[in-house]
């Protein structure tokens, strides 16, 4: 909703994102439940544990000589950080 917001230069409809965040917050709720992921927490739940642990994210760095990154958009969380710490190796 936000994303599409910012694509169209529309604004947000608060009503609309409020409820959104509701049914996220239940969504969530059932994901943990069933003890599974969608695709974005595939990409947050590493980026965050690199930003907490500077041992996690140098073990990671190390399996890899480079990241191939596609499609990143730049204002993404995990664009911005997910990518950057699997590459400090290199540095």
């Amino acid at each position: 909703m936000i994303a599409e917001a910012n694509r169209s230069g529309l604004p947000v409809d608060a009503h609309g994102l409020r409820a959104s965040a509701r049914v996220y917050a239940d969504y969530q709720r059932r994901l943990r439940d069933a003890n599974a992921a969608d695709f974005g927490d595939l990409l947050l739940w590493p980026a965050r544990a690199m930003q907490r642990s500077e041992s996690y994210s140098a073990r990671w760095a190390s399996r890899f000589d480079c990241v191939l990154a596609d499609e990143f958009p730049g204002r993404q969380f995990c664009a911005v950080h997910l990518a950057p710490a699997a590459r400090r190796r290199a540095r």
